[in-house]
């Protein structure tokens, strides 16, 4: 999403009228949160489709953003189960190396922490993850960065990828 040739607001109805029903629904990036419409799109796809399941992945740099469209996806659509994989690849430093951008690791927190502020409204309907990819300038970090946020109870799962 957020690329030039996404497809625009009218496309996106037109394959949602145009779609059988389908229960799950993964998002992929750039960042999905930064598209305006994103629970519009999420909405029309439950109302229409019968979607129950979406995965939305996020560099988790729009704490706020996240939080409204988490809160507005499962106050609006009751039975629907939100997963929020947030990407967060090391420890502070070498995150927002990875990254390119400072303060993101501070930021992707903040996130899981404004997200875990839903939990007992939503319950099990929202699922908070951390997906952390493993390379080797950040393999000294892995142990460490898992006991933050277990500690931190700052998600449900926590995923580590090669």
């Amino acid at each position: 999403m957020n690329q030039k040739g996404d497809l625009s607001w009218d496309e996106i109805v037109k394959l949602c009228e145009n779609t059988p029903p389908f229960t799950d629904l993964w998002f992929s990036g750039g960042e999905p949160t930064l598209r305006k419409e994103l629970p519009e799109i999420i909405d029309l796809f439950v109302r229409n489709n019968g979607v129950s399941y979406i995965n939305l992945p996020t560099n988790g740099l729009k704490p706020n953003r996240i939080y409204e469209v988490a809160e507005h996806c499962l106050a609006q659509n009751p039975g629907l189960e939100l997963h929020v994989n947030i990407a967060l690849d090391g420890l502070r430093e070498s995150h927002d190396f990875m990254r390119g951008v400072p303060g993101n690791f501070e930021k992707a927190l903040e996130s899981a922490r404004l997200l875990r502020k839903l939990k007992p409204r939503f319950g099990l309907q929202l699922i908070v993850n951390i997906n952390t990819v493993i390379t080797r300038d950040n393999l000294e970090e892995i142990l460490p960065l898992a006991e933050l946020i277990r500690a931190e109870r700052l998600a449900d799962g926590h995923y580590f990828n090669l």
